[in-house]
């Protein structure tokens, strides 16, 4: 779905709303990234509407910087982080499959939020956070939270705001939009209008 996407093709002006800010940071993000990196600074993208453009454009800028770059990125979500974390518990035969996600230049950590809410859990996602932190390896997060909102341990937050830039998305849904949109050209094309 996102095998395509880089920074070029998201559309600023979907949202109807001045996104100059929004857009300036991002491009700074790509652009610049070796200075994000040297501070050890990422991007936290929140907004309370879903399919408002968080996972897309953190996909976008992902792959624009891997492409620049040449960098290790990697996405996953916190829920499929948990899988790999438990994978390394349950097999200590295997090299951990979690630790990926915790040493590579960029990580993607989308939906942060949807979790469980188990104190295991809380204290893994901590530790993802703390040692990309302590390390100064970037991270996007996405949420559908404010970061105080969070229902995590607020050493996780407070390490969350030291190491992102929080940036509020446009509350709109572009895949409502693109939703309509896709609907209303197939109705059209089997009804023949």
């Amino acid at each position: 779905m996102y095998r395509d996407c880089d920074i070029y093709k998201f559309d600023w002006d979907c949202y109807g709303a001045d996104t100059r800010d929004l857009k300036s940071v991002a491009f700074s993000f790509f652009n610049q990234f070796e200075k994000w990196q040297e501070e050890g600074k990422g991007l936290y993208l929140w907004s309370k509407t879903p399919g408002s453009g968080k996972t897309f454009l953190s996909a976008c800028l992902g792959k624009s910087v891997m492409m620049r770059t040449q960098k290790v990125i990697k996405y996953v979500t916190p829920i499929t982080y948990m899988e790999k974390v438990s994978e390394g518990y349950n097999d200590k035969t295997l090299p951990d499959p979690s630790r990926v996600y915790r040493e590579c230049t960029l990580l993607i950590l989308d939906d942060l939020g949807t979790q469980m809410k188990s104190d295991w859990h809380s204290q893994e996602l901590f530790r993802l956070i703390d040692q990309r932190s302590t390390n100064g390896l970037v991270t996007i997060i996405t949420s559908n939270y404010d970061v105080d909102e969070l229902k995590v341990d607020d050493r996780l937050k407070s390490r969350i705001l030291k190491s992102s830039i929080t940036v509020h998305m446009p509350e709109v849904s572009i895949r409502n939009q693109k939703a309509a949109a896709e609907q209303g050209a197939f109705i059209n094309k089997i009804i023949g209008a």
